[in-house]
């Protein structure tokens, strides 16, 4: 502090430097505070990217188990389909009764074809933005991989499943008559 009874011009000067440190400590406070809240709200906004992309990757991997049991359940429904059809054309070959080999065509004909799968969180994920919060690339890319595997297995179940009522059925229509089960 200047001296008691000192010049107007030097206290003015004193007061001045005073209030630049003061000033200039007040902005360093200021901006350090903003700078921690922009981090701080980084930090939260990351946190809660990581808390939506576990749920998404959650639920993903509770859909594929599903899918890969459904697939299991397919290939043994298709090679159950393959052996109704051996049995079926070994009996028309043996000449086994109509009623048997009705029931074979039947069995044949019903049995499931492909599966449609879930894909209801992809989706969600493609259609929301989302699949950047995903933040393993490779993990992104094998889970594009995956799903396009399943809309080509898809489009191939539905040929097949098309292939086999535009030829199929119209000749088991034209061997047996599947109201009375009997050879035609």
């Amino acid at each position: 502090m200047p001296e008691q009874g000192g010049d107007l011009g030097s206290k003015r000067v004193w007061i001045q430097r005073h209030d630049l440190v003061r000033v200039t400590a007040e902005l360093i406070v200021v901006f350090f505070g903003v700078t921690a809240a922009f981090g701080l709200e980084r930090w939260s906004q990351e946190r809660n990217d990581r808390a939506v992309e576990q749920r998404y990757l959650e639920s993903l991997h509770v859909e594929i188990v599903q899918d890969s049991v459904a697939l299991r359940e397919m290939v043994d429904a298709l090679r159950a389909r393959v052996e109704g059809a051996r049995t079926l054309l070994d009996d028309i070959e043996a000449g086994i009764g109509a009623d048997t080999v009705g029931e074979a065509a039947l069995t044949v004909l019903a049995s499931q074809l492909y599966i449609k799968p879930n894909r209801a969180t992809w989706n969600a994920l493609i259609g929301s933005g989302n699949l950047d919060l995903i933040g393993l690339h490779e993990l992104k890319m094998r889970l594009s991989s995956l799903y396009s595997y399943y809309g080509g297995l898809e489009e191939a179940g539905q040929m097949l499943m098309d292939y086999s009522f535009r030829t199929t059925i119209p000749m088991l229509q034209e061997t047996i008559d599947l109201r009375d089960t009997s050879i035609i």
